[in-house]
Formats: C-alpha cells, sequence, structure tokens
C-alpha cells in the first residue's frame, strides 16, 4: 500500500468517525445512521460538515460534465474501505512485523553457531510465538505466516528496513487513531453497540477490524518502530543476544551497547516509560524465540540496572496513576489467565528510591506486590536463588508476575521481621 492510499484511508476514516460520534450524539435510534457523501471509493466526507457539502457540490458539478463517471454510492465506498483497503493494510503491516522478527532472529543466528537440532527447536519457537500472538486465527492461517519464516533466508538490507518502518509508522498514522475508538474499553458496552452497528454490515467474516490479537500486535510493533524513531538508533539486538555470551562480544559491540544506554539517558524525558518497556519485553521475546539466552527478560533488565539506565529506577506516571486510583480492595485484577481478587491494603515499602504498595489477595495466601515501574517487577525471580543479592535473607517466593510488569504476586508471610521483638542485642 503506497503513501497516497494511507493518507486517503486516514481522512475517510476521520471523517467517518466524526460522523458516528455526531450521529450518536444527536440519533434517538438504536442504530444510527450516516450521513456520508463518497466522491470515490476511498474517500468519503461527512455530510455534517461544510467540507462535506462543497465536496458534494464541486463533484455534482464535475460529474455532469461530458465523460465523467458518476459519484460513487456511500455503501460501496465503506464496503471497499472496511472490507479491502483496511483488512490489506493490516495484512501488510503485519506482514512488516514478522518480517522484522525473522530478520532479528537470522541476524542474531549469524552470529551463533546454532545445530540443526537447535534451528528446529526455533522454529517450534516461532510457531508458538505466532499462535500466543494471534489465538483466534485458525492453523491454515498459521502455516500461511509460516512460510515467511520457511522462505525467508536473505537478511534485509538498510533500504528495505527504512521501508518497512515507514510502512508502520503510516498505518498507524493512518488507522490507529479511528481504531482505538473501537477497542478501547473505557467505552460503555451500550455506546459501543450503538458505535459497531453501522459498521458491522462493511465487514467480511474474516475482517481484522475487531481482532484485538492483531490490534495489540500491531501496537507492540509500532512502538518498537516509535522509540527507533526517538533515539534516532536502531535497537542493538544482536549486540543484547550476545550479553550471556562475553566471549562473543567484540570492543565494538560494546560500544554499541554504552552508546545505545548513553542515548536513552538522555533522551528519556521524550520516551514515555511504558512504550520503553514494552518494547523490551518485545526484545525479550524474540531473543526467547531465538533461543540464544534463558531467562531474557530477568537479564535484560537487570543488565540495564547494571548500566544505570534511568528508567530501571525513575517513576512510570502510567503505573502510579494506575495504582492510585485502579487498585482498590475488592476489585478483580487477572494475571496469566487467573483471576484474583484485592483484599486489604497492607501499605507501602519504602527504599531510598522506590515505594512499593502491597495489598492482601482473598481466599489466597498470597500479596500483591505493585512497584513503582514495570522493570522492578521483572527483576523478581531468579534473584530468589541467588541470597547473596540480600545479604543470605531468604526471599519472599514469587508466584507469578505479570506480563506487562504492572504487579507481582508473592507468598504472604506470617508475620513481619520489623515486628520481631529481638530478645538480644548481640
Amino acid at each position: 500500500m503506497n503513501a497516497l492510499n494511507f493518507s486517503e484511508l486516514h481522512r475517510s476514516l476521520l471523517e467517518i468517525q466524526f460522523e458516528l460520534i455526531h450521529a450518536n450524539n444527536t440519533s434517538t435510534k438504536d442504530i444510527v445512521d450516516l450521513n456520508l457523501f463518497a466522491s470515490s471509493r476511498m474517500c468519503v466526507y461527512s455530510q455534517s460538515l461544510w467540507t462535506g457539502k462543497v465536496v458534494e457540490l464541486w463533484t455534482k458539478v464535475w460529474t455532469w460534465l461530458p465523460g465523467n463517471a458518476s459519484p460513487c454510492k456511500p455503501k460501496v465506498a465503506l464496503d471497499f474501505i472496511f472490507s479491502t483497503v483496511f483488512q490489506n493494510a493490516v495484512n501488510s503491516t503485519y506482514e512488516c512485523r514478522r518480517n522484522r522478527m525473522i530478520h532479528c532472529i537470522q541476524s542474531i543466528n549469524n552470529a551463533f553457531n546454532l545445530s540443526k537440532e537447535q534451528i528446529n527447536l526455533q522454529e517450534n519457537r516461532y510457531r508458538i510465538d505466532l499462535q500466543e500472538e494471534l489465538p483466534s486465527i485458525d492453523k491454515a492461517h498459521i502455516e500461511v505466516l509460516m512460510e515467511d519464516y520457511y522462505s525467508s533466508e536473505a537478511i534485509l538490507n538498510e533500504n528495505d528496513l527504512i521501508a518497512m518502518r515507514h510502512t508502520i509508522l503510516r498505518f498507524h498514522q493512518a488507522t490507529m487513531k479511528f481504531w482505538r475508538f473501537y477497542m478501547s474499553r473505557k467505552v460503555g458496552l451500550d455506546q459501543r453497540k450503538l458505535l459497531y452497528n453501522p459498521i458491522l454490515q462493511h465487514l467480511l467474516p474474516d475482517s481484522h477490524f475487531f481482532n484485538r490479537s492483531f490490534y495489540k500486535a500491531l501496537i507492540y510493533e509500532g512502538r518498537w518502530v516509535v522509540l527507533e524513531s526517538k533515539l534516532q538508533q536502531a535497537i542493538p539486538f544482536v549486540e543484547l543476544a550476545k550479553l550471556n555470551h562475553p566471549h562473543l562480544l567484540k570492543e565494538k559491540d560494546k560500544t554499541c551497547l554504552k552508546k545505545w544506554i548513553e542515548k536513552i539517558n538522555v533522551c528519556h524525558e521524550t520516551i514515555p516509560s511504558k512504550l520503553f518497556l514494552s518494547v523490551i519485553i518485545e526484545v525479550a521475546k524474540l531473543l526467547k524465540i531465538q533461543g540464544s539466552t534463558s531467562q531474557p527478560l530477568f537479564n535484560l533488565v537487570f543488565w540495564l540496572k547494571k548500566e544505570k539506565c534511568i528508567f530501571v529506577k525513575k517513576n512510570d506516571p502510567h503505573q502510579l496513576r494506575r495504582r492510585a486510583t485502579n487498585l482498590k480492595s475488592g476489585k478483580t485484577i487477572q494475571c496469566n489467565h487467573k483471576n484474583y481478587t484485592l483484599g486489604k491494603y497492607l501499605g507501602e515499602k519504602r527504599t531510598h528510591l522506590d515505594k512499593y504498595h502491597y495489598y492482601e489477595l482473598e481466599n489466597t495466601n498470597y500479596v500483591i506486590e505493585v512497584p513503582n515501574n514495570g522493570f522492578r517487577s521483572f527483576l523478581r525471580t531468579p534473584q530468589e536463588k541467588n541470597y547473596s543479592f540480600h545479604w543470605g535473607t531468604k526471599l519472599l517466593k514469587t508466584i507469578d508476575i505479570d506480563p506487562k510488569g504492572r504487579f507481582v504476586i508473592l507468598e504472604k508471610l506470617p508475620f513481619s521481621l520489623s515486628n520481631h521483638i529481638w530478645t538480644s542485642s548481640q
């Protein structure tokens, strides 16, 4: 899809969104009617705006001239926009995501001497990742997507990577404001039905429009590209993969990683913590599929901490806001498909740079720990195996970690050492 198509798709979706909101606010019907004019199969305009009326008048004058075709019907245009253009845009952008992942995996493979057995395991991990990322897609579609993995042997050149980044950015600029309008869980169910009904009739049965899996995958891919754009530097995924293999790290690799951290710390105020954490989780997923390192997420976050990356210590405003407003006693939370109910608030644990919040979890022997940023959650598990991190003191057992790092579920201890009455001063 070229830039012109994305530009026209963006304008048409904005016009449709405005008309949906306007009709929803003014109509008393259960199904709102969209007052749109189509100048072509790709372009529709809201008749509630004077610009739409001007375009309609000009188009009608133009079609009266000999040899010019009649304007397109709005239903035909909406069918084409949602069933063909939007669907193709999602498919082509998701293809960019997978091609980028395959490129990264193959680039890392070139730095490691992998056996045939390791390559086969890598293929299985890639297939599992596809199935987990797109659970609503049938096996036949998964096999079609796997063909890209089998056929892509050459590493992409810089021009290919730039073209892919442009496609991803143009897709986000063209569609995400409208798509988020439908995917947001903040919109009430009744309002969602009113907004869905005018669109449903223009969608094919296999449409990706209401597919949250595709939506989330492309959100994550957009964050990867945005981070690289803000840093004006590619993510050094090959060098990051070598962190567990010091003998492979050359001086130029160490220099590359050092410059990357320095750039992150310089630009940290322009990069949301949520975005940076999301990209680190994506990199860890990539390293897990490639298979060159165990516990990639912990290793990455621990390395960031060791290299004094600001994000590991700084407060995440999104996390603090969520902690202050969304976490209340009685609220149900979900962690890796398991539901828990928050019980009594147990207070805070302050350190010189941090503050944790703790809640009991009802009907369990667990507590929930909510840090000031998601990076701290992913530093939990492996440290429990090394008491030297905490001067020989046995740590709480980690039960589960939220995949986004929002909280950690820990075992509940019967009492705190701080409340213990010591009988000796020795």
